[in-house]
């Protein structure tokens, strides 16, 4: 009779432990949305927002030598404005990532290369309705020459989510 209680002590231990390791989440089973929104928020508190005239500075392919206009191309009121007449999300200046930030979720999601040699620039994306952040790695050519191709990621400006990721090439 003891006997038979032992086992029956021991299967029902045993039986708890098995529904215990089912029921427990396992290492690397975490979502991948999570893990690009959680490094989203440490780049967002990491590099906090600038100034416009600090986007301004890094508009190297938008300056006046290069035909640019980094007023235009840089001009936060004018991109909240356009998402605002598109009926987009988060046009509210104030909530927008800082070009670092969005630098260092681009790094964090697998651009490659050297970050502080990224491209980027902020539109209003009419396929997505938001503002975002385009950063490109050169890869042939120069950025802001004639010829070229560069790996790019498009990230939202609010949400620090990674939108898009791609290869764009230019030709004059």
């Amino acid at each position: 009779m003891r006997r038979m209680r032992i086992g029956w002590v021991l299967l029902v231990l045993l039986t708890g432990s098995v529904l215990v390791l089912i029921a427990a989440p396992s290492c690397g089973d975490d979502d991948d949305d999570s893990s690009a929104l959680s490094a989203s928020d440490q780049c967002r508190e990491d590099f906090p927002v600038e100034t416009p005239d600090a986007l301004r500075d890094q508009a190297t392919c938008f300056s006046e030598e290069d035909g640019g206009d980094p007023d235009d191309a840089f001009d936060p009121e004018r991109l909240a404005a356009e998402c605002e007449a598109e009926g987009g999300a988060g046009c509210d200046v104030d909530g927008w990532l800082s070009a670092d930030a969005a630098r260092c979720v681009a790094e964090a999601s697998g651009l490659g290369g050297d970050s502080s040699e990224y491209e980027i620039w902020k539109v209003y994306d009419h396929g997505f309705h938001v503002v975002a952040w385009n950063v490109a790695r050169v890869t042939n050519g120069d950025a802001c020459g004639c010829e070229g191709s560069a790996d790019t990621i498009k990230i939202d400006a609010t949400t620090g989510e990674v939108l898009d990721t791609g290869d764009l090439s230019w030709l004059c």
